[in-house]
């Protein structure tokens, strides 16, 4: 525990998060489980877990940006593609490992829905798609996404797609985020933007239309309330402010 506690994040040069530090943790109980059950070691008590407080997005976005954001995706190659990625992980409050995870058979066109089958915690959801999202989304499939998978001769399923016809991965998503920001030659100040970041924003600006919490813990696959109460925080310190 103290190696943990004194190790540099790789990353970013800070230290490592709780949660981080709680996965190991995890892995030591699991481990010492498998030895008392198969090894007929004596009964060893588990290692409690670091209590972890759910900290506030520092950053979220304003309408205004979000704008800007849409508006810098057609300037990309495939603008369908990175408007749809804005669609999916602000207008629909995806995860990025939800959005890359998407199949095509996963959209429910005609009720307008997405199926969410590999969140963060296991348990599928159907979330709500505009009107407008699904034209682009139907409309990137059949243009953008089929010419890249004939040209390159793939096959597979993968919603998302890159200039080359593979599914897209993570870090490319998050890079495309990144050339719209950098794109965003009209807003001044804009910050460094990052998937999750559009996820706390929708969150955000739904509850200051007045949204159900409850419905907005449905949207973004909260398992517990405690979750999403942070966004009422969040709102309350930036009409303060």
């Amino acid at each position: 525990m103290t190696f943990f506690k004194q190790r540099p994040n790789k990353n970013t040069g800070g230290g490592l998060s709780t949660a981080h530090i709680n996965k190991q943790i995890g892995a030591v109980n699991t481990f010492f489980r498998f030895l008392r059950l198969h090894e007929q070691y004596k009964p060893i008590s588990p290692l409690p877990l670091l209590k972890e407080k759910i900290k506030p997005s520092k950053t979220i976005l304003t309408e205004k940006q979000i704008q800007a954001l849409y508006d810098a995706s057609r300037l990309a190659c495939m603008p369908r593609r990175d408007q749809l990625i804005l669609d999916l992980c602000y207008g629909c409050g995806l995860r990025r490992s939800e959005a890359v995870s998407l199949l095509t058979s996963d959209v429910l066109h005609q009720r307008a829905l997405l199926r969410i089958g590999q969140p963060k915690n296991r348990k599928e959801r159907l979330v709500p798609i505009t009107e407008k999202a699904l034209n682009n989304l139907q409309d990137y499939i059949s243009e953008e996404r089929k010419v890249k998978m004939l040209r390159f001769h793939k096959e597979h399923p993968v919603l998302l797609v890159s200039t080359r016809g593979v599914p897209l991965c993570g870090a490319s998503l998050a890079y495309r985020i990144k050339i719209m920001r950098d794109d965003c030659t009209n807003i001044t100040n804009m910050p460094h933007i990052t998937p999750h970041m559009l996820r706390h924003s929708i969150a955000s600006h739904l509850l200051a239309k007045k949204m159900d919490i409850h419905l907005i813990a449905q949207l973004l696959g909260h398992q517990s309330l405690d979750a999403t109460q942070i966004y009422t925080h969040i709102h309350i310190k930036k009409q303060k402010g």
